[in-house]
Order: C-alpha cells, then sequence, then structure tokens
C-alpha cells in the first residue's frame, strides 16, 4: 500500500466530518487480529466523552462477534471520494490494522491518512514500528490506558498533532507513494 498525493492530501474541512476522532474501517469478523486494535485503539474511546466519529460498512451495527457501536458514533459508509476532507476535519484519525506480526504490512489507512496530513493514532504493529517514528510521523498505542493518555494529552496539543502530521506527510511523500511502489517493482523484475 502507499498514498497517492494528488488525491490523498489535505483538503478544506468541512463540518460535517469535524471531530475529536475520525475512524474510516469496515468491521470485518474475517481478521481475529484486528480485535487487538479495536480493543487497544476504539473500546477506551467509546465512553471517554469524545466526539468520536466510526465510517464503515453496516458490520459495526451487527455481527457476529456482538461488537456493535451506538448509532451516535456510527456515521454510516464515508465515500472513499471524502476521505481527504473526513481525514482534513478530524482532530485525530484512528487507525486499525488486521496484519499484526508482519514487519511490512499495515492497513492501506495509514499511508492514506499520513498523505492527507492528518494527525494518525493506532495500535502498535512491527510494520508500523519498522516504517515510521513514534510521535514523529505518527503516534502508537500499545494498551487501551495508553490510548486514553494520548488521546488526551495530544487533542490539547494543536500544535505538537500538526507538526506531527507535518512530519507523517512528508515521511509518505518522500518513501511511500504508488510512484515509489512502481519503481520497486521495476527495479525487482528488472533483475530477473
Amino acid at each position: 500500500f502507499a498514498c497517492n498525493p494528488a488525491f490523498h492530501r489535505l483538503t478544506k474541512p468541512s463540518s460535517k466530518y469535524s471531530c475529536d476522532l475520525l475512524l474510516a474501517a469496515n468491521y470485518y469478523t474475517s481478521y481475529p487480529q484486528r480485535k487487538i486494535g479495536l480493543e487497544t485503539i476504539l473500546t477506551p474511546l467509546r465512553s471517554g466523552g469524545f466526539d468520536l466519529k466510526v465510517f464503515g460498512n453496516e458490520h459495526w451495527l451487527a455481527n457476529t462477534d456482538h461488537y456493535t457501536l451506538e448509532q451516535g458514533i456510527y456515521q454510516g459508509y464515508l465515500p472513499y471520494d471524502q476521505l481527504p476532507c473526513a481525514y482534513s476535519s478530524a482532530k485525530i484519525v484512528l487507525g486499525l490494522n488486521s496484519v499484526i506480526d508482519s514487519s511490512t504490512m499495515m492497513s492501506m489507512r495509514t499511508f492514506e491518512a499520513l498523505g492527507c496530513q492528518a494527525f494518525f493514532l493506532t495500535h502498535w504493529t512491527p510494520a508500523i514500528e519498522n516504517l515510521f517514528k513514534n510521535h514523529v510521523h505518527l503516534v502508537w498505542s500499545r494498551h487501551p490506558d495508553e490510548t486514553m493518555e494520548l488521546v488526551r494529552f495530544y487533542l490539547g496539543r494543536d500544535d505538537l498533532r500538526a507538526k506531527i502530521a507535518r512530519q507523517g506527510q512528508e515521511e509518505v511523500y518522500r518513501n511511500h507513494t504508488y510512484q515509489h511502489r512502481v519503481q520497486s517493482i521495476r527495479q525487482d523484475l528488472e533483475k530477473l
């Protein structure tokens, strides 16, 4: 995965998506590892008194895991063309990963959120730590209590959120665009 700077970029915010915390992710029962992210990132924030918006499929309202969101939190499906605006309107964008044991694989939303110059908070995975610096490009949490501490701290620090978001965007534009991925594939093919 990667970002496309022509699309994944900071845009004019919209009051429609304005909130403290925003998650754009579908609910999947087929990825048991994703539950680690749910329990680390989303669960503690649901009752924290924050303005939290979750966009995604309707499985957030009914699923076999019985992990469902309240109507006030669940906002419906987010059209992909609205992603940059949504990410540009939230104070903190949240991330979930379905793969938690790879040194390179992570959610595409990581690259997209950083490309949109969003302040991105996700749960720790080896890939996140391998490709990004904590509190420099993004922020990761390893525990629900840490998530609450991080959100409380960063919501009160607009300047620091903006700095980290800017550095995150610079990092993905410098190393993680689809142009970079095409070049990497081409180099590998030329070795064959």
